[in-house]
């Protein structure tokens, strides 16, 4: 199967603004460079890009304090707009969408064309490792320990992180994260709410089984040699108390997957004069298509 390629656009412009913030224009000249890096590490049939649209999305009707922590300096909107003009210059598509998120969009997008194509991700957000459950998907990240950007599948995340992606969502409506503000069960780290999912499987599954959430945690323990002081009565009795809280961070986690995103695409042909006029004109002359 042919490749596809689907960038993170915020993420990219973002990641670039903060790198080389002491350089004018500095988001867009390093996604636009980060652009063709990525474009030539493998042979893409296409690549799109995926950006926020709205700065409020159907999360925030759930949980208006979600992601109420972000501000995006005015500055960095600038650059993201023209790195949006660059991407219209050179022919490459982008998708964006009001009352949705990039990551949605990003979903969406590897669910409708994983059955044609081998879909590769870029981003900075562990989040959209949840979207390797589905078959042919993978997600291209940077790692911190290897220093370099890696090709991360199911058993690459477990082995990096700890975690396989099919649990993420329900790890997070258990213990939350903190980066978009979703609060998730106090009192249920991450460390726990893995081992909760590691035994029970899925959130439905603890709900199911809560009368022996205390035994299955304890034997669970015991049977692996693992040395973890756990008040398991007390997750118990936790898990019992936020049952609807759990379910409504399950919402804020969780990416859709169901969005039109039908773009029709042929194989990618980058206008080169439109996008080095745009890049003279934008006085990035160390960048040639």
């Amino acid at each position: 199967m042919d490749n596809l390629l689907i960038i993170d656009g915020n993420a990219l412009v973002y990641q670039s603004f903060y790198a080389l913030k002491k350089i004018k224009n500095g988001g867009l000249f390093g996604a636009i460079k980060k652009t063709i890096m990525l474009m030539k590490s493998n042979n893409y049939f296409n690549v799109v890009f995926a950006f926020d649209k709205s700065k409020k999305t159907f999360r925030n009707k759930i949980d208006n304090s979600y992601k109420k922590d972000r501000k995006t300096p005015g500055i960095l909107i600038k650059q993201l707009n023209l790195f949006k003009n660059f991407l219209i210059s050179a022919g490459i598509n982008y998708i964006e969408l009001d009352n949705f998120e990039a990551d949605d969009l990003i979903g969406s997008f590897a669910k409708k064309y994983a059955n044609k194509f081998n879909v590769y991700i870029w981003t900075i957000d562990n989040d959209l490792f949840q979207l390797l459950t589905i078959k042919n998907v993978f997600v291209l990240m940077r790692s911190k320990k290897e220093k370099k950007i890696i090709t991360y599948d199911k058993e690459k995340v477990f082995k990096d992180f700890g975690y396989y992606p099919k649990h993420l969502v329900d790890i997070k409506s258990l213990s939350g994260d903190k980066s978009d503000n979703i609060s998730g069960i106090k009192g249920i780290s991450f460390k726990c709410a893995n081992l909760l999912l590691t035994i029970f499987n899925d959130l439905d599954n603890i709900y199911l089984n809560i009368n022996f959430v205390p035994q299955k945690l304890n034997k669970y323990l015991f049977e692996n040699g693992i040395k973890y002081r756990l008040n398991t009565i007390k997750v118990q009795d936790l898990l019992l108390k936020n049952k609807n809280l759990a379910y409504k961070c399950k919402k804020l986690a969780k990416i859709i997957t169901s969005l039109d995103v039908d773009l029709n695409f042929k194989k990618l042909e980058i206008n080169s004069k439109k996008a080095n006029l745009f890049l003279r004109e934008n006085k990035i002359n160390s960048i040639t298509f």
